[in-house]
């Protein structure tokens, strides 16, 4: 698997709460360079359990209905 594939779900866990199911537009990753995803998944572990409501509905945006 590809760093970037291992990223994208790495950040797609964090971001689903343990459930299973794809949270993010996987179209819209292909314009993120490894060192965003990086960085967009080590904000979501340092934040990650602790989310403050406004934080929830900011990442909402990016959540696949």
């Amino acid at each position: 698997m590809e760093k970037r594939e291992k990223l994208v779900e790495e950040i797609e866990s964090l971001m689903s709460y343990g459930e299973k199911r794809e949270v993010i537009e996987r179209s819209l990753l292909k314009y993120l360079d490894e060192k965003t995803l990086l960085g967009i998944r080590d904000s979501l572990q340092k934040r990650h359990g602790v989310l403050k409501s406004e934080d929830r509905e900011w990442l909402s945006q990016f959540v696949k209905e």
